[in-house]
């Protein structure tokens, strides 16, 4: 199935406003990685909350749920991406699996997906006919 050019543009446009909006949440929870060491590019900040034991313990808390949030905006900007990169390659739309064509109601639910509902599916990997 080839998507017409209207439709690509309307994924291309959510996809960089996705894009805007993940970078956006990313630099309030964290920092661009100058050293290279973090695996995607960003270093979570950590909080100043105060020195005594209970304010140690708060800092280490907020600090780990920042971590969590940090991977999985980077991981939702690594896929945002990559559907970016696939628009001008010819190849979004279709299953990086399979190379069968990713429904379109799939594709305006999750722009950046990259798989057909059955690779994605935990469960299968067979598609059935």
């Amino acid at each position: 199935m080839e998507f017409d050019s209207a439709f690509l543009q309307s994924q291309e446009k959510r996809l960089r406003e996705k894009q805007a909006q993940l970078q956006s949440d990313l630099a309030a929870i964290s920092d661009r990685d100058r050293g290279h060491h973090g695996h995607g590019g960003f270093v979570p900040k950590y909080p100043e909350m105060g020195s005594d034991n209970e304010e140690n313990a708060a800092e280490v808390a907020a600090y780990e749920s920042t971590i969590s949030a940090e991977s999985v905006l980077e991981k939702n900007l690594e896929l945002v991406d990559e559907a970016l990169k696939r628009i001008p390659a010819g190849t979004y739309g279709n299953c990086v699996q399979c190379r069968v064509p990713i429904e379109a109601a799939r594709l305006e639910a999750l722009p950046e997906a990259s798989m057909c509902r059955m690779c994605a599916s935990p469960v299968s990997g067979v598609h059935r006919a």
